[in-house]
């Protein structure tokens, strides 16, 4: 509670307050809410009134871990009963969460008095855009940092991979690192390297590529070769992979491939 001889400090509790957030304190998080506080999130779906619809919002969140760093919080205007924060800051998934995310963001809380408790009424957070380039439409600057975020996470799990060379059908040659490769589809005489930073077509047989790979990559059915380590889901008969690719899974072998796999996880 504010006092006439101590002030209370709303930029530091508005930090403190985020990072409950992202620790995934909800209950923390909520205690600072008003009754008919305005939430806007940076999704089109996070335009919300009232407490209960933003707590049920971030209950879907509950699970995935996050951190927060390169937190700047100030107060940009006061007066009594009344607070206005903005910050910056950068959030990013934890290793734990499965995910590798990160991104800055922008806040601005607005503090009220009421009854007795100061009680933020109105959240507005975004993404920070900036991080297009001068001609670009899409933030591909911002996805770049998120890929070299992947990339320090993949080497601190594995360290540093082996370099794979190959050639292209045009005979130029390729160098791709291990851990960035996430699967190979076979396509007739030729293979596709899927891998995070795009695709690859190579005139060589499946088998022989295979030759290249450490032991943990593995072949969920006839003409692919996955990464178990990019496997974002199995189900219904169906393998999810980083980037949106899919494999479908014989009916016999499901089971099989759907151990290996938690196998790996868990190693």
């Amino acid at each position: 509670m504010m006092t006439q001889t101590q002030p209370q400090d709303f930029a530091e509790l508005s930090r403190q307050l985020m990072e409950n957030h992202y620790a995934r304190k909800l209950w923390e998080t909520m205690a600072y809410m008003a009754e008919d506080i305005v939430w806007i999130g940076p999704l089109s779906s996070q335009f919300l009134q009232g407490k209960r619809a933003m707590e049920a919002m971030l209950m879907a969140e509950q699970g995935v871990a996050c951190e927060m760093e390169e937190a700047d919080f100030r107060e940009v205007s006061r007066k009594p009963g009344y607070c206005v924060v903005t910050g910056h800051y950068k959030a990013s998934t934890r290793p734990e969460s499965g995910l590798a995310e990160a991104v800055h963001q922008r806040i601005t809380l607005v503090w009220e008095r009421i009854g007795k408790e100061m009680k933020v009424t109105h959240i507005h957070c975004s993404n920070d855009w900036e991080g297009t380039g001068p001609e670009e439409t899409f933030p591909f600057r911002m996805e770049k940092e998120t890929y070299q975020y992947m990339q320090g996470l993949i080497r601190q799990k594995f360290g540093e991979s082996k370099k794979l060379t190959f050639y292209d059908i045009s005979r130029r040659m390729i160098n791709i690192d291990e851990n960035e490769l996430i699967c190979i589809e076979a396509d007739k005489r030729r293979c596709i390297l899927h891998c995070l930073g795009g695709e690859y077509v190579i005139g060589s047989k499946i088998s022989d590529l295979e030759e290249k790979l450490s032991e943990r990559f593995y072949s969920p059915r006839r003409s692919w070769i996955i990464n178990p380590d990019y496997v974002v889901s199995i189900e219904h008969y169906e393998l999810t992979m980083c980037r949106g690719i899919k494999i479908h899974i014989p009916v016999q072998k499901f089971y099989e491939v759907r151990d290996r796999i938690e196998a790996s996880i868990q190693s």
